[in-house]
């Protein structure tokens, strides 16, 4: 939502109009942060995830998928828009713990009551979270 073909930023009012399109849907998940809408998304939201993953594990994943995907757009990305090595967003990748996770930790001690919050910070986290949705589809 944040890019266009060629690596185009969107206006933060297009990238808004986007956001609050795809939340009236039945059925979606956010990816990703876009706090403008934040308050909207979790008005319609059954529950929130946070993946609280470690700055090694951060910073190793956006390396390997910018080396995975390097040249070619990646499929949660608008095509014209290649895997490319960011030194900038590295180094906002490896900041997260300072700023950004201190937003989001503070933004789930303020979730509503009765939306499902779901904490995970690790590998193990993850895979039951996984586990317990799969099961409950089945």
């Amino acid at each position: 939502m944040y890019w266009d073909t060629g690596w185009r930023q969107r206006s933060a009012a297009e990238t808004r109009t986007l956001a609050l399109t795809a939340i009236e849907r039945d059925l979606w998940i956010f990816e990703g942060n876009n706090s403008d809408t934040m308050q909207e998304r979790l008005g319609r939201a059954d529950m929130v995830v946070f993946l609280d993953i470690s700055t090694s594990k951060r910073l190793w994943r956006t390396v390997f998928r910018a080396l995975r995907y390097y040249g070619r757009s990646r499929p949660d990305m608008a095509e014209g828009c290649p895997e490319r090595f960011n030194w900038a967003f590295l180094k906002f990748v490896a900041g997260y713990a300072n700023n950004g996770r201190l937003r989001a930790l503070n933004f789930l001690d303020n979730v509503p009551e009765g939306k499902k919050v779901y904490h995970l910070g690790n590998n193990h986290d993850v895979r039951s979270f996984l586990d317990d949705a799969l099961n409950a589809t089945s």
